[in-house]
This record gives C-alpha cells, sequence and structure tokens, in this order.
C-alpha cells in the first residue's frame, strides 16, 4: 500500500513540474499585447551591443519609444528570411535601423520582450470576406474568410477547374469573367488576426460605389456590429504583418 501511495505521489509531483515547464511557453504564445510599427534606434552607436528602442506614434500622442529586447522566441524577417533575433543581435541594426519595422511582443515592466519584428516591406497582401470584428483590449480581433481574387488567363483556368464548364465557355459558368476577375473561395476555415487600431482602413462611400474614404478601426467594427452591413458582402484586400492586419481596403467589383 505503501509503494503505491509513493507512486502515485511520484507522478503527482511529475505532472506539478511538468505543468510549470510548459506553461511560461503556452503563456508566451498567448500573451502578446504590444503590437505596433516604427523605427529601431540604438540611441548610443559607440556602445556595442547597447539597448535598442523602436520609437513609434499613437493616436494623439506625440512620438513615444519602447526598449525592446529578444529571447529564444524572437523571430526576426526580412529579406524573405527568418531567423531568431538572438542570432543577429549584433547586426540588427545595420539589417533594421532606420527603416520601418512592424514589431509584435509581451510588455514587460522595463521593456518589450518581442515575438515577432519585420520589415514593414514584408507584409503579406491578400483578399477575402470579413464575417466579424470584435474589440479586444485596445485593438481588434478580425475573422476573415480567404479567397483568391483572379484576373485574365489565371481567372479563366481556375474558373474551369472549379465548375463543369470548360477554359473556352467559363464566362457562362461565372459571369463576373466578362467583367475579366473571379472571386475563388474554396476555404473550408476562416482565420482571425489582431487589428492595430490606427491601422490604414478605406471603405466605400457608398454602398457599391468605386469611391473609398477612410475610417477608423473603431468605426469599422461598429459598423460590421450591424447584422445588414452591407460591406459583409464585399471582399477586402488585406496587409498582413505576421499576424496583424495592418491596412484594409474594400475591393470594388463592377
Amino acid at each position: 500500500m505503501k509503494k503505491i501511495i509513493v507512486f502515485i505521489a511520484g507522478l503527482a509531483v511529475i505532472a506539478f513540474v511538468v505543468a510549470i515547464a510548459l506553461d511560461p511557453v503556452e503563456k508566451q504564445d498567448a500573451d502578446i499585447d504590444f503590437i505596433e510599427i516604427g523605427y529601431i534606434t540604438d540611441r548610443d552607436p559607440s556602445i556595442v551591443n547597447g539597448a535598442l528602442y523602436l520609437v513609434y506614434e499613437a493616436p494623439g500622442e506625440p512620438a513615444l519609444d519602447a526598449k525592446i529586447s529578444f529571447d529564444g522566441s524572437s523571430i526576426c524577417r526580412a529579406g524573405g528570411q527568418e531567423e531568431p533575433c538572438v542570432a543577429i543581435n549584433q547586426t540588427i541594426m545595420g539589417a533594421y535601423g532606420g527603416k520601418r519595422v512592424f514589431v509584435e511582443g509581451i510588455r514587460r515592466e522595463s521593456d518589450i520582450l518581442v515575438r515577432n519584428l519585420a520589415l514593414d516591406i514584408e507584409a503579406d497582401r491578400r483578399f477575402g470576406f470579413i464575417r466579424s470584428v470584435e474589440k479586444n483590449g485596445v485593438n481588434f480581433l478580425v475573422t476573415i474568410d480567404p479567397v483568391e481574387f483572379l484576373s485574365g488567363d489565371e481567372a479563366y483556368r481556375k474558373a474551369a477547374e472549379d465548375t463543369d464548364c470548360g477554359e473556352k465557355d467559363a464566362a457562362e459558368c461565372v459571369p463576373s469573367l466578362n467583367n475579366d476577375f473571379y472571386i475563388r473561395n474554396i476555404s473550408t476555415s476562416t482565420e482571425t488576426y489582431n487589428l492595430l487600431p490606427d491601422a490604414d482602413i478605406a471603405i466605400f462611400e457608398n454602398p457599391g460605389s468605386p469611391v473609398l474614404v477612410p475610417a477608423t478601426s473603431e468605426a469599422f467594427a461598429d459598423g460590421f456590429a450591424d447584422p445588414d452591413s452591407f460591406m459583409k458582402a464585399y471582399t477586402f484586400r488585406y496587409l498582413l504583418n505576421g499576424s496583424t492586419i495592418v491596412s484594409l481596403q474594400e475591393q470594388y467589383v463592377p
């Protein structure tokens, strides 16, 4: 009986230790609460491996800065390549200094622990139908049904693949081809991203109008709260950087 009790107690200790070991990793992924675009500076170039800072702007405020730090889970992306930031810590200013960058991280008492750092030009442009926009702290969560927005020969070829019509007669099955576009929606799931509070957003001035007007993230979210919002019927072109949308534009189709 004593052996059984000791064995069970041992299992409990192992489970406790494993839980402690795993918790920080899970927490790191869940706690991203800093998402900004700005410029990296080292303030004093004479100091080797000195502290790095992100200089950025917030709506209605002067320029701000935040000290940034890296660990083994910090990823840096540039030129289509990604690598641990700690591996290039001594050359980060050469690769990213003075350039517009995107930073996702975790706020700490004295700095920001970086999770993703990328040149702004590394952003990923996509299309999709927006299904919902919800408030999430100071940011928003946007759920998107991704699509392909095709034109030209590729549109005809893909339309023929997706229908019973041949490529020559594809326009009979997909009338939008008469206007040289095909919105191809073959995804079986949605994707959710962060939306910056100061993201660059442009929507139709009137439903179906090709004229775009700027909108704040707050107003955009309020518009989607309406179940009959016309914005739900149109695709959006969105710019991704990591897991964050930095710009949205409603897509006009004839």
